[in-house]
C-alpha cells in the first residue's frame, strides 16, 4: 500500500485489525518470558513439552510455564511477550496481509504443506484452505496460492444478530481480543437455541495454524512496512490496559514510546511501496524476540571465484518456486595436447545442499553420452539436457523448499569414485565453486561488458562528467516473471537497509526489459558503488554482485552556475529559479543548455536524477519556473549546465521556504570613519514583504532576541527601502549585518552575514592584470584606490591568488606602500602627484605563477586600523600567449614513405623565444571518450617545421589518437607553456591485403571528437 491510501480505507483496516485478534485459549492471562522445555516436568493441564505449541486456535505460539508459587512443574502455557503487545502485533500483520494479498495467499499454501495432516476435523479439513495446496504438493505439482477471497476472514459472520447468554459468551463483543491476539473468533451457537454459547473460528484449526504461520512469515518479508505499522498499533493500544500492569510497563509497546519520547505514529505512518525488502531464513526458534523485528537485506548473489580449466565452466543457477536449473559448459577442449583431459570425463555430478558446507548433500548425475536422463544402474539420478553441439549442459534440481538457500556445485567426473577426490592428477575430482541461491524469488542480475574498448568486463561506464551508466543481462531463468528492476548506487559497498531514507545511497525502479541506466548527478572523481535487483510477484529478489566506478571524465565541462536566486510565485505555491551562466573560459566551453533539481527539505526528500527534475532549459534561458509545490515547505534548489554531451558541477544549493518573503542579496557595505552605509537588492516574493529587519551586532552569533541583548541592535526598514546608513559605531571594531524579510506568513530567512570595520580602508579597484611580457609565469597588476575622507591613510596592500575553481588562496607578503609603487607621470621621473594616493594607480609584478592556468587575483588596502575588505576578483591566464595553437592531425608519410598520421600546429604569437617543442600521443579507445596515458614523445625544433608524426606501425585500426604540444623556452623566461591538445581523431588502417607487412599500409583520418 502506498502512502495514496485513503483514510477511510485505513480506518477500515484498523476496524478489521480490531476484529483480527483473537483466537481461543481461555484462562491464559500471565505474563512470563519463554522458558525452555528441556529442564521441566509435565503435568495438570500441561501434559508434556509440546502441549503449548500451538495448541490454541492457531494464534501466537505460546510456552511452558511454572506460575507462582513455582513447584518446578510448568501448568499453564504463556505468551512470549505481554498480551497487549501481542494484540498490536497480530493487528499489524493483518493490516500488512491486505496489503500484500497475492504473496500471502502464496505463503499460506506454503505454510498449508507443513502443518499436520489433521487437527481433529477431518470431516471439514477435506475443504479447508489447505485442501488444494496439500494435494498439489503431494502430487509434485506446484502448489497454487490460497485464493484472495480466502486469506481474510469472513468478518460479517461476526456481527450476527441473536441473544447472547450462557455460561461463556456474555454479549456480542464476548469474542473479539478475548484470546492471546490469535486469529479472529466468533460466537456459534452450538445447541440451536439461538443463543451463542461459545467463540468458534471462521475455518479449521489446522488452516488457522498454516495462515498465523505465514503471517508471521509476511511480517519477516516485509519488515521495512511491518515495523512502522506495529508502531501504529501500538499507538492504538498504549492507553489500554489487558491487566498486566507490570509487563505492559516494559513490553515493545512501552519501548516504542520511551524511545521516541513522543507519541507513536497513528494513521499517517509513512509507508510506502518502494522501500520493500525481503529477509530470508530467519530463526525459527521458539523464543521471539521483545522488540520488532528488523530488516535484513536481500541475499547477494555468490562471488563464483576461479574455475580450474579441468572442471567445468561458467556455472549458472535459475531458481523458481520449487526447482533450480543448473546450466554449465563443459571442460575446456584439449587444444593444449590434452592438458585439461575433457576427452575422460564420463559424467557431470550435480551436487546442492541447504548447508554451504555441503553436508548430507544430495547429487544427480548427467552422462555426457546420456544427457537426456540415460542412467545406469550405479547412476539412478540422471538428469538434464546438452545442447546440440554439447556446448553446453543443463540439470534441473525439482521438488525443492521454497524460499529456502541452496548450495550448488558440479563436478566433472573422470570415471573415478566420486566422494573419495583422491588419486593422481588425470583422476583427481575437479569441482566448480560452489554458489548459492534462494528458491521462490529473482536470481540476480549478471553484470555484463558496457565499455568494449576494455579488457575484461566493465559494467560501469562513466562516458560524461557526473554521469554512469549501469549495464547488465537478465538473471539465467529470464525476465519473464520480473515485474521491475531495482538499481541503487551510493558512495559506501555498504548499502543502507532502505535507500528512500538514506543519505548513503540512492535507488531507481526501471522496467523489467531494461539491461542499462545511466545515473546523472554524481561528485566527479568520486568512487561509486552500484547493485541491481530483481523484484516478482514474490517480492525482492537477489542482489547482483556489486560493482564499482570512480566516476571522472576528462570531458570538458561547461562550468557551474553561480548567483541562484529563489523568489515564491503564485500566491506561495510556485517557485522561480534564476541563475547567471557560468564563466567561460579556454577550459569551459559555454553551456548549451540548463537542468534544474529540488527537493522538499521538510519531507527529507532525496535528490535524485529522475524525480523532481525540469526538462531541459535553453541556453539563453535563465530562469525556471516550479508549480504545485506545498505553501509553506522548505525546498532546496539546485541548478546544473550542460553542453552537447557533458554536465558539469551542480552549482551551491540555495533553500527557501515557499510563501515566506526572500532575504534581501546583494549586500554591499561601504565602510565610514564611524558608521557603515548598505546597499542591497530585494527579491520579489508572493505575497509580497511588507519589511525588512536589519540587525547589527558585534558578536557573529546573533542573540535569539536582538532588542534584549546589550550588543545586538535592530531596525524595521520599509519593504522598498534598498539603502541605509547606521551611524555611531566604534572605529576599530567590527560589526555584522544580517536581513530578513517579513510577510503576512511571517519572517522569511535570514541573509548572508556580511561584515565590516569602521575606519578601515574601502576595497581598492582592479584595473588590469596581464600577463609579463617577458616572463610567462608572472602577471602585471594596476590597480587604483580613491581616499576614503575621514580615515586613516593607507599604508599598504596584501594581494592574493587562486587557480579559479579551487578554493584555497595564496597571499602575497605585503606589500609596503612606497613612492616607486605610483608610476611617473613626467619626463623628470618625479613620483606622481597625490603620494600615497597615486592618481595614475599602482603597480606590482606576481611572480611564479602556474603556466596556461586561469587565476583569479584580489587586492587589499590597509591602514592602521587593520585590512579593509578585498577587491573584486580579476582573472588572468599567464603565459596564454606562448601556448601553441591550432593543433590538428592528419594522415601523412616519412621519409621511407611509410603511412603515418601526423599533428601539425601553429607557433605562438608571443614575443619570447622558443627552443624548441615537446608532443605527445595517446590512443582514446573505439568510442573516443576514453583515452590512456599520455607516451611516444618526440621533440621538435622550433626551426624545423611543426610537424610531428606517429607511423602507421604503431597504430591501431578503428581507435582515436590526440596530441598535445608545449612550447620549451628558456628558464629566464618562466620555462615551458602549458599544452595545447589536439580533438579526438578516428583512424582507419587498411593493410592492403598483406596483414603481415606493415609497410604498404595505407591511413585515413576522419572527422574529430571535438574536446
Amino acid at each position: 500500500m502506498s502512502n495514496s491510501t485513503s483514510k477511510p480505507r485505513r480506518a477500515l483496516q484498523l476496524s478489521v485489525a480490531l476484529i483480527a485478534i483473537t483466537g481461543i485459549l481461555a484462562g491464559l492471562t500471565v505474563y512470563a518470558s519463554a522458558q525452555t522445555s528441556q529442564s521441566r516436568y509435565y503435568s495438570g493441564v500441561v501434559t508434556g513439552p509440546d502441549f503449548c505449541v500451538n495448541d490454541s486456535l492457531g494464534g501466537p505460539r505460546t510456552y511452558p510455564f511454572d506460575s507462582p508459587p513455582q513447584d518446578g512443574i510448568a501448568d499453564t502455557c504463556s505468551l512470549p511477550r505481554s498480551r497487549r503487545a501481542t494484540v498490536a502485533r497480530q493487528g499489524a500483520m493483518e493490516l500488512l496481509a491486505l496489503d500484500f494479498p497475492a504473496r500471502f495467499g502464496q505463503l499460506f499454501a506454503y505454510e498449508c504443506t507443513d502443518v499436520a495432516e489433521s487437527y481433529g476435523n477431518p470431516e471439514k479439513e477435506s475443504e479447508d484452505e489447505c485442501a488444494q495446496p496439500r494435494a498439489a504438493d503431494a502430487a509434485g505439482q506446484a502448489i497454487p496460492p490460497v485464493p484472495t477471497s480466502r486469506v481474510s476472514p469472513n468478518v460479517a459472520t461476526t456481527w450476527q444478530s441473536g441473544f447472547f447468554s450462557g455460561p461463556v459468551v456474555t454479549s456480542s463483543t464476548f469474542c473479539l481480543n478475548r484470546s492471546l491476539g490469535g486469529p479472529v473468533t466468533y460466537p456459534l451457537d452450538t445447541n440451536g437455541d439461538n443463543v451463542a454459547d461459545i467463540c468458534s473460528l471462521p475455518t479449521t484449526r489446522r488452516a488457522a495454524i498454516a495462515r498465523q504461520n505465514a503471517l508471521e512469515r509476511l511480517a519477516r518479508e516485509r519488515d521495512a512496512l511491518f515495523d512502522p505499522l506495529f508502531s501504529s498499533e501500538c499507538a492504538r493500544l498504549i492507553d489500554t490496559s489487558f491487566g498486566e500492569t507490570a509487563a505492559e510497563a516494559e513490553d515493545e509497546c512501552a519501548d516504542l514510546e520511551s524511545e521516541t519520547g513522543q507519541p507513536l505514529p497513528g494513521d499517517d505512518d509513512g509507508r510506502t511501496a518502494g522501500g520493500t525488502t525481503s529477509s530470508i531464513n530467519r530463526d525459527g526458534g521458539n523464543q521471539q524476540s521483545n522488540r520488532p523485528s528488523r530488516s535484513v537485506s536481500s541475499p547477494s548473489a555468490t562471488n563464483p571465484g576461479t574455475y580450474s580449466k579441468r572442471a567445468a565452466q561458467d556455472l549458472l543457477l535459475a531458481p523458481s518456486n520449487r526447482q533450480i536449473i543448473v546450466s554449465w559448459d563443459p571442460v575446456a577442449p584439449d587444444d593444449n595436447g590434452g592438458m585439461y583431459d575433457a576427452d575422460e570425463v564420463t559424467d557431470y555430478v550435480v551436487q546442492y545442499s541447504t548447508t554451504r558446507s555441503m553436508s548430507s548433500a544430495r547429487q544427480l548425475v548427467l552422462n555426457v553420452n546420456r544427457p537426456n536422463g540415460a542412467v545406469s544402474q550405479s547412476q539412478p539420478d540422471g538428469c538434464g539436457t546438452a545442447s546440440a553441439d554439447h556446448s553446453e549442459y543443463q540439470c534441473t534440481i525439482s521438488q525443492l523448499r521454497t524460499n529456502t538457500t541452496y548450495y550448488v556445485r558440479v563436478l566433472a567426473n573422470r570415471g573415478n569414485p566420486r566422494s573419495t577426490g583422491s588419486g593422481n592428477s588425470r583422476n583427481r575430482d575437479y569441482w566448480t565453486p560452489t554458489l548459492s541461491i534462494t528458491t521462490g524469488i529473482a536470481g540476480p542480475p549478471r553484470w555484463i561488458d558496457g565499455d568494449s574498448d576494455t579488457d575484461g568486463t566493465q559494467p560501469l561506464v562513466s562516458a560524461a562528467y557526473g554521469e554512469m551508466t549501469a549495464y547488465w543481462a537478465h538473471p539465467a531463468e529470464g525476465n519473464s516473471a520480473i515485474l521491475n528492476y531495482r538499481i541503487q548506487w551510493g558512495t559506501s559497498r555498504s548499502f543502507a537497509n532502505n535507500c528512500d531514507t538514506s543519505s548513503n545511497c540512492e535507488q531507481e525502479r526501471v522496467t523489467s526489459s531494461s539491461t542499462s541506466y545511466t545515473i546523472s548527478g554524481l561528485t566527479n572523481n568520486r568512487t561509486y558503488y552500484a547493485r541491481i535487483q530483481g523484484v516478482t510477484a514474490n517480492g525482492p529478489g537477489t542482489w547482483s554482485l556489486t560493482e564499482s566506478l570512480r566516476v571522472a571524465s576528462d570531458l570538458k565541462n561547461p562550468g557551474k552556475p553561480t548567483n541562484v536566486r529563489l523568489t515564491t510565485v503564485s500566491s506561495g505555491t510556485g517557485l522561480q529559479v534564476t541563475w547567471a551562466a557560468p564563466p567561460i573560459n579556454d577550459n569551459d566551453p559555454a553551456a548549451t543548455g540548463y537542468r534544474v533539481q529540488w527537493r522538499n527539505a521538510d519531507d527529507n526528500e532525496n535528490w535524485s536524477a529522475s524525480r523532481r527534475q525540469s526538462p531541459a532549459i535553453a541556453a539563453n534561458t535563465l530562469t525556471y519556473t516550479i508549480p504545485g509545490l506545498d505553501a509553506l515547505h522548505r525546498y532546496q534548489v539546485r541548478v546544473l549546465a550542460i553542453n552537447d554531451r557533458v554536465a558539469g558541477p551542480w552549482s551551491d544549493t540555495e533553500e527557501i521556504i515557499l510563501g515566506v518573503a526572500g532575504a534581501p542579496f546583494g549586500i554591499v557595505i561601504v565602510p565610514g570613519r564611524n558608521g557603515i552605509a548598505l546597499s542591497w537588492s530585494n527579491p520579489v516574493s508572493s505575497p509580497a514583504a511588507t519589511s525588512i529587519v536589519l540587525q547589527w551586532d558585534t558578536n557573529r552569533s546573533f542573540a535569539r532576541n536582538c532588542n534584549a541583548d546589550a550588543s545586538c541592535m535592530e531596525r524595521t526598514l520599509a519593504a522598498g527601502d534598498t539603502e541605509e546608513t547606521i551611524t555611531g559605531l566604534t572605529a576599530g571594531t567590527v560589526y555584522y549585518v544580517r536581513m530578513q524579510s517579513r510577510n503576512g506568513n511571517g519572517p522569511g530567512d535570514w541573509s548572508e552575514i556580511h561584515s565590516s570595520e569602521p575606519g578601515t580602508l574601502i576595497a581598492p579597484t582592479i584595473d588590469s592584470a596581464a600577463e609579463n611580457t617577458s616572463n610567462i609565469r608572472s602577471v602585471d597588476l594596476t590597480w587604483t584606490l580613491t581616499q576614503d575622507l575621514g580615515k586613516q591613510e593607507v599604508t599598504e596592500f596584501a594581494i592574493r591568488w587562486r587557480q579559479s575553481g579551487t578554493t584555497s588562496w595564496r597571499t602575497d607578503s605585503s606589500v609596503t606602500l612606497t613612492e616607486a609603487n605610483c608610476p611617473p607621470t613626467d619626463t623628470n621621473g618625479d613620483p606622481t602627484p597625490g603620494y600615497p594616493y597615486c592618481s595614475g594607480g599602482y603597480r606590482y609584478t606576481l611572480p611564479n605563477l602556474a603556466t596556461g592556468v586561469e587565476h583569479e587575483i584580489q587586492i587589499q588596502a590597509e591602514n592602521r586600523y587593520g585590512p579593509g575588505p578585498w577587491s573584486t576578483s580579476e582573472t588572468v591566464t599567464p603565459g596564454a600567449s606562448f601556448i601553441p595553437s591550432a593543433a590538428n592531425i592528419a594522415a601523412g608519410t616519412d621519409t621511407s614513405s611509410r603511412a603515418t598520421i601526423q599533428v601539425t600546429w601553429s607557433a605562438p604569437g608571443s614575443s619570447l623565444s622558443v627552443t624548441s617543442y615537446f608532443v605527445q600521443w595517446r590512443s582514446c579507445g573505439t568510442s573516443g571518450y576514453r583515452c590512456g596515458s599520455w607516451g611516444s614523445s618526440q621533440t621538435v625544433a622550433d626551426d624545423a617545421d611543426l610537424v610531428s608524426l606517429f607511423p602507421a606501425t604503431s597504430l591501431r585500426d578503428g581507435i582515436h589518437y590526440q596530441a598535445r604540444v608545449r612550447a620549451n623556452g628558456a628558464s629566464s623566461s618562466g620555462g615551458n607553456s602549458a599544452y595545447v591538445e589536439s580533438d579526438r581523431y578516428p583512424v582507419t588502417i587498411n593493410n592492403n591485403n598483406t596483414p603481415n607487412d606493415r609497410a604498404d599500409d595505407t591511413v585515413d583520418v576522419g572527422t574529430p571528437i571535438t574536446s
